[in-house]
């Protein structure tokens, strides 16, 4: 792991002087950018530098993402938060899914927002404080999706307040940070 850094790195910064890229590394090499050797880093080590300041962004690419749709991916994914939580002995009521997607009508907006509503809340909550961090927070997105200004900024705030923020959009990354981060609880 330490030796591809170190080469990606170095390829990034010839090719910011103007030099000509290497095409004797692997395909899977060429595309990694350092942020995206972090994100590989965090999967693999579950720990990440400094996430103190930012989301974590761990989407895959279109062809490697969740390919049915966004509710299904919600679906799988607290099913296995329920159960990764029991294995660890932690309360059931401290992970939830706040309902703000969906169209609505003008009247029903207006009184979400007078009772609190903010657009860009993440899709999971784990309000479960583990060793590092407040709780888990994150934002599932199907196979090409991105996040709204409103849950960047959102993420970006909440990571700021000592919260992990993750955007995923693929079942397997969610299990192996939830199996992480629930071994980890408090």
């Amino acid at each position: 792991m330490q030796s591809s850094r170190k080469n990606s790195t170095d390829r990034l910064r010839s090719q910011k002087r103007g030099e000509k890229k290497e095409s004797a590394a692997p395909s899977q090499y060429r595309r990694r950018s350092p942020r995206r050797m972090m994100i590989a880093s965090f999967i693999a080590n579950a720990q990440v530098s400094d996430t103190s300041t930012a989301m974590i962004d761990l989407r895959l690419p279109k062809a490697e993402a969740w390919q049915d749709s966004e509710d299904s991916l919600h679906i799988k994914c607290a099913e296995f938060m329920k159960k990764a939580l029991l294995a660890v002995g932690a309360p059931q009521e401290l992970f939830f899914h706040v309902p703000s997607e969906g169209i609505r009508k003008p009247q029903y907006r207006a009184k979400l927002k007078m009772m609190g509503f903010r657009p860009g809340i993440p899709d999971l909550i784990l309000l479960a404080r583990s060793e590092e961090y407040f709780g888990l927070l994150i934002e599932l997105k199907k196979a090409g999706g991105s996040p709204t200004t409103e849950q960047r900024a959102a993420l970006t705030a909440l990571s700021k307040q000592g919260f992990l923020c993750l955007i995923i959009n693929d079942l397997a990354t969610f299990q192996r940070v939830t199996e992480h981060y629930t071994k980890h609880i408090k």
